[in-house]
């Protein structure tokens, strides 16, 4: 897979990129034995399950979907993600480095920063959410590569297939 970063060497195909989110949210609370995820407001990860919890409008949420345990916060708050990450119960952060249904927000280097070593330091994954803004989409081949962000998944979807359907998600060997 020669354009995911050299620490990522696995793959795992699925049928949407929700479904990709969901596989990534599920290898992080195995890996890690958490099961909190924190995610950032004006967010949006899919329509399923644990992909919707995760997502930033209750509009579309039903009270199954509310079951998860999800913490959002302001993008670009290191200070908040520090104080949540200190609680120690958190599987994974996911982050769109530019959030394409929430308004094209984008996160700064400096957030990137903190959230790589927060995540190191208290043992958290790190999924870099890539279905809206992957393959080219804001100049890079992935978003995060702007930033220089390292993270231990990467999901994918629809930019892969160039219009056909092609989705997956990709898993780090040193995930913490």
């Amino acid at each position: 897979f020669k354009v995911a970063p050299k620490n990522l060497s696995q793959v795992h195909l699925n049928n949407s990129g929700a479904e990709a989110m969901e596989n990534a949210l599920k290898l992080c609370s195995f890996h890690t034995n958490k099961k909190r995820i924190i995610s950032f407001k004006n967010s949006f990860h899919g329509r399923t399950s644990a992909a919707i919890a995760i997502t930033d409008n209750d509009n579309i949420k039903s009270p199954i979907n509310k079951q998860q345990k999800v913490t959002f916060l302001e993008l670009n708050d290191s200070k908040s993600l520090e104080e949540e990450l200190k609680k120690g119960d958190v599987c994974a952060i996911v982050i769109e480095c530019v959030q394409g249904v929430g308004g094209l927000d984008q996160v700064n280097e400096k957030f990137i920063d903190s959230l790589e070593k927060l995540s190191k330091k208290h043992k958290a994954c790190v999924i870099a959410d890539e279905v809206q803004s992957g393959f080219y989409r804001t100049g890079d081949f992935f978003s995060f590569e702007k930033f220089n962000l390292k993270p231990h998944v990467i999901t994918m979807a629809k930019g892969m297939g160039n219009g056909c359907l092609l989705y997956t998600s990709d898993a780090a060997d040193d995930t913490p």
